[in-house]
């Protein structure tokens, strides 16, 4: 296992790696859609959250010199359900071509307030 560090991707903000290398396989811890800059009170829609939590992803990748054309999966955390529609199109426009598989979960809350979280598994 080798840990995974971005300088432009978020801080931990506790006991976790912001990925883990295993073998040939990356697994990019949950991101929020927060700033990495300032880390507190989550922009805007769930739309701009998720768009937010997916560039956190890929900062994360550019620490194991990959981006988001090396995801395989992807899930979702939604406080909101209702938000699905808004948050797979900025998905589908930020993935373009690209279709890892995916999930989507409903959850009764999210830390600091914010109502999407991505986490993401990729190749090498």
């Amino acid at each position: 296992m080798r840990p995974i560090q971005s300088t432009t991707g978020p801080t931990p903000f506790g006991h976790y790696e912001q990925a883990i290398q295993h073998g040939d396989t990356i697994y990019v811890s949950t991101q929020l859609g927060l700033d990495p800059k300032r880390q507190n009170a989550p922009p805007g829609s769930a739309g701009d959250q998720a768009r937010q939590a997916l560039v956190n992803v890929e900062e994360i990748l550019r620490g194991a010199d990959q981006d988001r054309t090396a995801i395989i999966k992807v899930m979702i955390f939604l406080t909101d359900i209702a938000d699905w529609e808004d948050v797979d199109a900025v998905y589908r426009s930020w993935f373009g071509p690209h279709r890892p598989a995916r999930g989507v979960v409903a959850v009764a809350d999210l830390h600091k307030g914010c109502s999407v979280a991505i986490d993401a598994i990729a190749g090498l």
